[in-house]
């Protein structure tokens, strides 16, 4: 491998580390409706976009004869994105998202599962004993320790839940810098009785 190739790996490496960071804050700033979200989601945008500049830059040294203009298109819609002009290709209305009436359906319901196993998790902590915690999450969304349980035990049992709603639920399991556990807990029950009514 050549040092050209070596150096546009390197680049990639550090630009994902970096972007991962920010992203991952911004998701869980989103999850718990926290005021830095109005700026993080400009820095993650602003990250992801560099990334999109890093995979080009690493695959056209990898090869240079790779047809790189998908990537350009990318590239072309994220600006098009944040500058709110027309994009061709993204964020298209999925027609399977939809009710008969044409509205929106509200978010997975996974998504919102996600922060309740999150909750359990939080408020158990290193604690070996699940049992209370369950109890006490029950107490606080209205559905019984069984209920809780089971939601959890799916969740934690592979291919039972997609993959992306069981990171979700990892990730919020795990308390930001800067918030205090209690807190941070109550947030997530706050949220989980939130978005599963609407």
């Amino acid at each position: 491998m050549k040092s050209s190739d070596n150096k546009s790996l390197e680049a990639l490496h550090a630009k994902l580390d970096e972007a991962d960071t920010i992203v991952e804050q911004t998701i869980k700033a989103h999850a718990i409706d926290d005021p830095t979200y109005d700026t993080l989601k400009h820095q993650a945008f602003a990250e992801l976009n560099e990334v999109l500049i890093e995979i080009k830059s690493a695959l056209n040294a990898l090869d240079p004869d790779l047809n790189l203009r998908p990537i350009n298109r990318m590239l072309e819609e994220f600006r098009n994105v944040h500058s709110g002009s027309i994009n061709v290709l993204l964020m298209h209305e999925n027609i399977g998202l939809q009710d008969i009436s044409g509205r929106p359906k509200t978010a997975d319901k996974n998504e919102y599962m996600a922060l309740l196993v999150a909750a359990v998790n939080v408020s158990r902590g290193t604690d070996r004993n699940l049992t209370s915690h369950l109890e006490r999450v029950a107490r606080k969304t209205g559905l019984t320790a069984k209920q809780v349980k089971n939601i959890r035990t799916r969740f934690m049992r592979d291919g039972a839940v997609d993959e992306l709603y069981r990171d979700l639920a990892f990730t919020f399991s795990k308390v930001p810098d800067g918030y205090d556990k209690a807190q941070y807990f109550e947030t997530l029950i706050f949220k989980y009785n939130d978005l599963k009514t609407k």
